[in-house]
């Protein structure tokens, strides 16, 4: 015969509290004849357990006898006084107790005697109480306390209002939806409690409260032991409630029971929620234990058919009568329980390398919020356009304290509640940091998203789509340098290549969910993310993400934020919304009262002094009224809020401003309290318990209760998550409610006070992070700054520095640098301290260059100072890298001389050394100026030595700290030139297609553009058209793609040419004249090159040949000012040809130019330039009737070559001697 499911509920029911049979049967007395028979079996369950199980002991009673239940109710336990009993649990007595200390209520739970009586039981007992203290997590109820009274020992945890599962389950029936989400965030808590050894043992409906019916909470962990203790894992022993019992615990295997005993537990909750009954209910205990150990569960979905197969076949494997075939871990177990759910909203909050041991909630918090309707159906629609497709940017906008972060929060947690699917993203900007931490508020919402719940499909997707990102979020298993292990993970690495990483990613991720990215405190923002943000928002469309900022709209105004023009190209584009919000009006402020205040006895004159008073601020108006409620203004009498002091006697003692409220607030905390507030403000907006602890020399369990009460009781803090530092430290991390309590703490600090604290905070982090202190290396700079400490501010603004630099984070990289030679400063001039002001110009300079023009002044006084610097502390080859950026800058600046000159000492410091890399970078410093000045001699001899001295395996990454290229594949291309130039174009052809194949294995897009640019030149010196325009096609493509100017113009002006050769004259030369606006190459050292490529696409025109004569002059100019001469022979030849043009009686000044061709390119060797001025000249002395002096100077010229007699120049010059022939 099946019982009536609702006596097992009765049961449970009488066995968690004081009543007694009659008392839960009150409201269904038919059912009490039942209830006495099943409990009657357990008062007498020991005698059946030693007849049916003669070696197993005993099962603890969890009733109190008669006699017991009229004791008097205990005054205190130690210094807590007892209000009320609150029930009985499996192992004793809970009160509601006083803290009469921190003025709060808590729970007292009192051993049973007869389970005290027993001396080894006691002691386990108290050391299993300090080891339930150390269980912090929002799902388990905190133990603070554990002590002795009269021979009873007790346990003092935090009292939480709300009901418990078993109560709810009697009169709701959940959803499946709901009975997943309720099970998950449990098994969240057990997998805490697991990963300290801990195990529940009492898993079931009345140990899991609801607060606010929502969020659930693990209770009473009497039964919960370490596993390493000896004392109850014996055999022989069977503890827990029987319905939700394991097999290992109804066979009495205490011996045998871990984490999976749990896992057993929480599944047979599960179960009862999804079917509405445990899984097994036997008429008598025996059989109740019986069918534990020996019979399977009914599956759930012949007695639910709405539950999904999957959810079926995680519950019976948590289910699984062996221990092996249950989930390992309660993660796991969470895990699989929502992958079942069909939305997904689960972020963790997690940091790159560090173990994650808390989650939020797969349920919110209710908490009093009104007004703002408008505002959350706005954010509605932007999401339903973004579910939609249709990607969008929304700004909540208005001043401190009202309620931005707040609204977007209520919004996230609407579309929780409301079942809607989403990821959530969300980062953060930093006060202390702006500026200088590039694309923070990304970084800490992509590190969200690796270690949320949707972790593999995450991971595969940015490693896929993103694969620098990930590189940069994940930690490195090699010892690789962190640039390195970046590069070695993805090798095409650019800031614009970032940028259609990520967009690449959110548009992939979000195919499979929508996307909620959310920053706070956007006016903040470093440049890089606005950049970002600027990128993405114009490719919103086809996306289903929904980026929502927060930002204060005078602070953006008033530092010329770069995101307010952003914002107002996105909205005239209709991607961009702005949400501005007001100060809440009287009748918003007086529904909040009815929320906070049920049933108040309140004088209507009382709201209307609050509005004035706080002029609708929110943060101000809770602030103040929880100051009165604490004050007792404001106090609860028999069952009504009053106000017990009239309205006008109020205004003589509250603050005037939100800032003052807060002073206030502040000024009410114990002076330990106010303390540890202080110091963690020092810390920042978000700091670390155990950086807390460090540096106040507090025990690290006081903190986190006292931060702990902070949160729950005083509202000053929240809690994020706990996670493990690098040095594995167990910490939690807090953040301030609001970034003004932490504002106002941090300025009640003077100078020195604020300067020994800062550096206090920064050793901690420094013995926190040891070797991967470079990760908070902008904390520490700021912190060390802060102390005065200026020559370690200096070192960590360095190391912050280049880690910008690393992440293409140019304009952050020059600020930190910037503020590092600050530092350097207040330092005495020494050698030291030059050094270390050389190694941060190092880094400026090539920041510098990559923002700013090159011959802007900041460039320039940077590699002025540099090379000031290198003269002052001579000749070392520690200077190497500041000699070889003047080099590059000289260079770049068209300094050829100068260049030259840098280049020299470059290789007398790599000789002294005898460095091979040193060396390497010398000869690739020499061998491409050397061709620049059309040395190719020289040239040529420095660029086999670097391709000699080059090993792929120690150099391949010389491009990011040397020229921004591979060393190797620019002195390849560079080759190809020189020998064309010396009359080997065969040679040179082959030279070059090793540069290409060089430059495509290593992936690197700036080392591939170089080399492209290089073939191109050297297809346009062959005169092959075609091949000159095929590769200035992928030469657009890739410089384009990676934002790669320098390339992009010189590949326009080539690709010009091509056309214009091609008869396409218009296009050609509308395209030259792009690359001159672009600038890059065609104002740098190939200046005078593309004049003359310009000049020459002009002469195809005959009504344009003036214009091309301009050109030429102007890129002879310009030789003559820079030295640059690769080219001069060919423009002294094309302009004797444009003077025969323009002026064709005047041969002689023609023919001086051929001369001067002749003779340069002779003093040049450049023998491929001197048959073409001999063409010119000979055809000009066939004119003048002189056919033996043209013969034999053409025929000695063509004699000189040993190859290349296919290609254009040496063909047409075959033609010509037998035409003059």
């Amino acid at each position: 015969m099946t019982s009536n499911p609702r006596v097992f509920e009765l049961l449970e029911a009488l066995l968690n509290s004081e009543k007694t049979p009659e008392d839960v049967c009150r409201d269904c007395p038919e059912l009490l004849p039942e209830v006495l028979r099943r409990w009657q079996e357990f008062q007498f369950v020991d005698k059946q357990l030693l007849t049916i199980l003669p070696e197993i002991g005993t099962l603890p009673t969890t009733k109190t006898t008669e006699s017991q239940a009229r004791l008097s109710l205990p005054s205190n336990f130690g210094r807590y006084q007892v209000r009320s009993r609150l029930g009985s649990g499996g192992f004793g007595h809970v009160y509601l107790g006083y803290d009469a200390r921190l003025g709060r209520l808590v729970a007292i739970k009192v051993l049973h005697n007869q389970v005290q009586a027993v001396q080894p039981e006691r002691n386990h007992t108290l050391q299993e109480a300090k080891r339930l203290a150390q269980l912090r997590h929002p799902g388990i109820v905190a133990v603070h306390d554990v002590g002795v009274h009269q021979e009873q020992i007790y346990l003092v945890s935090d009292f939480i209002e709300g009901i418990d599962l078993s109560r709810w389950l009697q009169c709701h029936r959940p959803t499946w939806q709901e009975a997943v989400s309720i099970a998950s965030t449990v098994a969240d808590a057990l997998s805490h409690a697991h990963a300290r050894r801990i195990i529940h043992r009492d898993v079931k409906p009345a140990n899991i409260l609801l607060t606010n019916e929502i969020a659930p909470v693990l209770v009473d962990f009497g039964l919960a032991l370490d596993d390493t203790q000896a004392g109850w894992n014996e055999k022989g022993i069977i503890a827990g409630t029987p319905w939700y019992m394991s097999p290992e615990q109804a066979a009495g295997e205490a011996h045998r029971i871990d984490g999976r005993t749990d896992i057993y537990s929480l599944g047979a909750v599960l179960y009862q929620m999804l079917t509405g009954h445990p899984p097994f209910r036997a008429g008598g205990i025996h059989e109740l234990l019986r069918q534990v150990r020996e019979d399977e569960p009914q599956p759930p979905r012949q007695l639910a058919s709405n539950l999904p197969p999957e959810l079926e076949r995680v519950c019976l494997k948590a289910l699984a009568k062996t221990q092996q075939d249950r989930y390992t871990t309660a993660l796991d177990f969470a895990a699989d329980l929502r992958r079942v759910l069909p939305t997904t909203i689960q972020v963790s909050w997690s940091e790159p390398q560090q173990k994650e041991f808390a989650r939020q909630p797969s349920f919110t918090i209710q908490r009093h919020t009104v007004g703002r309707q408008k505002e959350r159906e706005d954010l509605s629609r932007a999401y339903e356009s973004a579910t939609a497709g249709n990607g969008l940017f929304v700004c909540v906008t208005g001043e401190p304290g009202i309620g931005k972060t707040t609204l977007v929060e209520d919004f996230i947690g609407d579309l929780t509640i409301n079942g809607r699917p989403f990821l959530l993203a969300r980062g953060r900007c930093s006060e202390r940091l702006a500026g200088t931490e590039a694309y923070l508020p990304f970084l800490e919402a992509l590190e969200n998203l690796l270690h949320g719940e949707q972790r593999e499909t995450v991971t595969h997707v940015m490693r896929a789509a993103a694969p620098c990102w990930y590189a940069q979020l994940t930690p490195s298993t090699s010892q690789d340098s962190p640039l390195e292990s970046y590069l070695s993970e993805a090798k095409v690495v650019s800031q614009e290549r970032l940028k259609r990483e990520l967009g690449k990613f959110l548009q992939n991720l979000s195919s499979s969910w929508p996307l909620l990215f959310f920053i706070d405190d956007l006016h903040w923002a470093d440049a890089s993310t606005v950049d970002l943000l600027a990128y993405l928002g114009g490719r919103c469309t086809g996306t289903r993400v929904l980026f929502v900022f927060t930002y204060r709209p005078t602070d953006l105004a008033a530092s010329k934020h770069p995101f307010v023009s952003i914002k107002l190209d996105l909205q005239s584009r209709g991607v961009c919304r702005e949400l501005s919000l007001e100060f809440l009006p009287r009748s918003e402020l007086e529904r909040y009262l009815a929320l906070k205040f049920p049933e108040h006895d309140f004088p209507e004159e009382f709201a209307a002094f609050l509005h004035r008073q706080t002029e609708g601020s929110p943060l101000f108006m809770t602030d103040l009224l929880r100051y009165l409620r604490d004050r007792k203004v404001i106090a609860e009498e028999n069952g009504r809020w009053r106000l017990r002091e009239a309205v006008p006697n109020l205004r003589r003692d509250l603050p005037e401003s939100v800032q003052g409220m807060v002073k206030r607030k502040i000024d009410q905390l114990s002076e330990q309290d106010r303390w540890l507030l202080v110091a963690a403000s020092v810390q920042g907006y978000e700091f670390d318990s155990a950086v807390v602890a460090r540096i106040l020399e507090y025990d690290a369990a006081v903190v986190e209760d006292r931060l702990e009460e902070l949160d729950h009781i005083h509202d000053f803090v929240r809690m994020m998550r706990e996670r493990e530092l690098p040095d594995r430290s167990l910490s939690v991390r807090y953040h301030f409610v609001h970034v003004l309590y932490q504002n106002v703490l941090y300025e009640s600090l003077g100078p020195t006070r604020r300067a020994r604290l800062s550096t206090a905070v920064a050793e901690a982090l420094l013995s926190f992070y040891a070797e991967k202190s470079e990760e908070v290396a902008s904390d520490l700079a700021s912190l060390f700054e802060t102390a005065r400490d200026f020559e370690r501010a200096a070192d960590h603004f360095l190391i912050a520095a280049r880690n910008a630099a690393q992440m293409f984070a140019n304009q952050e990289a020059v600020v930190l640098a910037q503020r590092g030679i600050a530092m350097l400063a207040s330092l005495p001039d020494t050698p030291k301290r030059a050094r270390k002001e050389l190694a941060l110009q190092i880094v400026l300079g090539p920041a510098l260059f990559a923002t700013k023009d090159w011959t802007a002044f900041d460039v320039e006084r940077a590699y002025i100072r540099a090379q000031e610097l290198c003269h002052g502390l001579g000749e070392s080859p520690e200077l190497f890298p500041a000699l070889w950026g003047l080099f590059l800058f000289h260079i770049a600046r068209g300094e050829i001389s100068a260049g030259l000159k840098q280049g020299t000492q470059l290789l007398d410091l790599a000789q002294q050394a005898q460095d091979s890399a040193l060396l390497l970078q010398a000869h690739h410093a020499l061998g491409p100026t050397y061709s620049l000045t059309g040395n190719w001699s020289a040239a040529k001899r420095h660029l086999e030595h670097a391709i000699a001295c080059y090993d792929r395996r120690e150099h391949s990454t010389h491009a990011f700290r040397f020229g921004g290229h591979d060393p190797c594949v620019c002195c390849l291309s560079y080759g190809a030139k020189s020998l064309w130039m010396l009359g080997y174009p065969d040679q040179a052809l082959k030279r070059s297609q090793e540069a290409l194949a060089l430059a495509q294995e290593l992936g690197h897009p700036t080392s591939l553009a170089h080399t492209q640019l290089s073939a191109a030149i050297l297809y346009q010196f062959l005169r092959d058209v075609s091949a000159t325009f095929k590769m200035t096609e992928e030469l657009q493509v890739l410089a384009a793609d990676q934002g790669l100017k320098f390339y992009l113009a010189g590949g326009s002006v080539l690709k010009g040419w091509a056309l214009v050769e091609m008869g396409q004259f218009v296009e050609g030369i509308d395209l030259i004249r792009q690359g001159f606006e672009i600038g890059g190459a065609t104002l740098a050292h190939w200046h005078a090159y593309s004049l003359t490529l310009l000049a020459e696409a002009y002469s195809k025109k005959e009504e344009e040949v003036m214009t091309g004569f301009t050109s030429l002059e102007e890129a002879l100019s310009v030789v003559k000012k820079t030295g640059i001469g690769l080219y001069e022979p060919e423009m002294h030849r094309l302009k004797g040809e444009f003077l025969l043009r323009l002026t064709p009686t005047n041969s002689a000044e023609a023919e001086a130019c051929f001369h001067r061709a002749l003779t340069s390119s002779r003093c040049q060797e450049a023998r491929s330039l001197e048959l073409r001025a001999t063409m010119s000249l000979s055809r000009l002395w066939y004119q003048q009737g002189r056919h033996s002096d043209g013969i034999a100077t053409l025929s000695g010229i063509i004699n000189q070559f040993s190859e290349g007699f296919e290609t254009p120049d040496l063909l047409a010059a075959a033609t010509q001697l037998k035409n003059l022939s």
